[in-house]
């Protein structure tokens, strides 16, 4: 059965929180049914609109705003999330089941440290409690499995680190891609896996970079497009579709549901970070954590940010 997965992050622009990638992959019944929209759409829509009851699976920036709050974005990522690794149910569960972090890691930061709070922070709990068995029986029916989410965060001291050793964040977020990229070929590159992601900057060729990845097999270009970049990388026993796509997000079912969980898990760490502000001083507002409301955060805090000692480098990144 064939294997297709999706890549995208979220968190690229801010000054404050992680930059978050990520990855899923699924198995599908076989090449010419790849729609996963309409193979699952017993339970999961594309659209939130007049869909209260089933599983919505779009770009982030579609199903999540500040305005309208974490539930649905969190109802539908822990839907998933809970269908292949069990209850996710505090901050550490997250962390150290569908990313590279562990929890203990994360001292060095005042508003993650020992600070494990409980997830879900704000669905309805007949929804997280019913939807992902709903999930596995579609999942069944339909001869279809997800086989993996994998998220990397990347703290913003960890950040800063990373862009001042290469230079520049772009080249941080393609690292970060490039480790997905390796763990989908190391696993399934057996099963001739086909990989979307979502197209990075203005980047239309991405032969040497992979070639960094992928330089004892053979890497062929079929495509290179301003829409569309294409490769096909072939090892002694695998081969692997690599296909840079702008928009995956609402393209293809795995980068929408990549950039859901990217989100999510941003918004939790974001959603700590608040907490720890909002504890000094009740009255400072929430942040997402872009440029211009950052710099709104940041002198509300000032005084607080200097009596506690925080340094600059572990809240601000530097591009």
């Amino acid at each position: 059965m064939p294997i297709i997965a999706g890549i995208d992050e979220a968190g690229y622009g801010p000054l404050f929180g992680p930059l978050v990638i990520t990855s899923t992959v699924f198995n599908i019944p076989s090449c010419n049914e790849n729609d996963l929209w309409e193979l699952l759409k017993d339970v999961v829509a594309k659209e939130k609109a007049g869909n209260r009851d089933k599983i919505v699976v779009t770009d982030s920036k579609k199903l999540y705003s500040a305005a309208t709050g974490l539930h649905r974005l969190e109802e539908s990522v822990l839907s998933f999330m809970n269908c292949i690794k069990g209850d996710v149910k505090s901050f550490k569960d997250l962390l150290e089941t569908f990313t590279n972090i562990r929890f203990d890691s994360l001292d060095i930061y005042p508003w993650y440290g020992k600070k494990n709070i409980a997830i879900p922070t704000s669905s309805r709990s007949d929804a997280t409690d019913k939807f992902p068995n709903q999930l596995k029986e579609v999942f069944r029916n339909s001869r279809t499995s997800l086989l993996d989410i994998t998220a990397i965060p990347v703290p913003v001291y960890d950040f800063n680190v990373e862009v001042e050793r290469i230079g520049n964040k772009a080249s941080l977020l393609f690292n970060k891609c490039g480790n997905l990229l390796i763990e989908i070929w190391e696993k399934y590159g057996t099963e001739e896996p086909t990989v979307y992601v979502d197209k990075q900057g203005g980047r239309n060729r991405y032969l040497p970079l992979l070639n960094q990845l992928f330089g004892n097999n053979t890497i062929v270009v079929h495509k290179e497009h301003h829409s569309e970049s294409v490769y096909e990388i072939i090892g002694t026993n695998k081969r692997m579709w690599v296909s840079f796509v702008m928009g995956s997000e609402t393209k293809f079912f795995p980068n929408a549901l990549a950039s859901m969980c990217s989100k999510y898990v941003r918004e939790i760490f974001i959603k700590q970070f608040n907490m720890f502000w909002i504890e000094k001083n009740p009255d400072i507002k929430p942040t997402a954590g872009y440029y211009l409301d950052a710099k709104r955060f940041l002198a509300q805090i000032k005084e607080i940010k200097k009596e506690l000692n925080i340094r600059d480098e572990l809240m601000i990144r530097i591009k």
